[in-house]
């Protein structure tokens, strides 16, 4: 178990590997506030 109080968390994989991510949201508000690294955000722009 592994809490995140805060910041930016990014997960890969490596090429021909499965990558499994499981979110436990706990608390009385259970909000997920999802945020993108400015650095980042030109991803968001690409063509799929």
């Amino acid at each position: 178990l592994i809490i995140i109080p805060c910041g930016y968390h990014p997960v890969v994989a490596a090429p021909g590997y499965s990558l499994y991510y499981l979110w436990v949201l706990a608390g009385e508000k259970r909000e997920m506030k999802l945020r993108n690294d400015p650095e980042h955000e030109w991803i968001n722009t690409l063509a799929i």
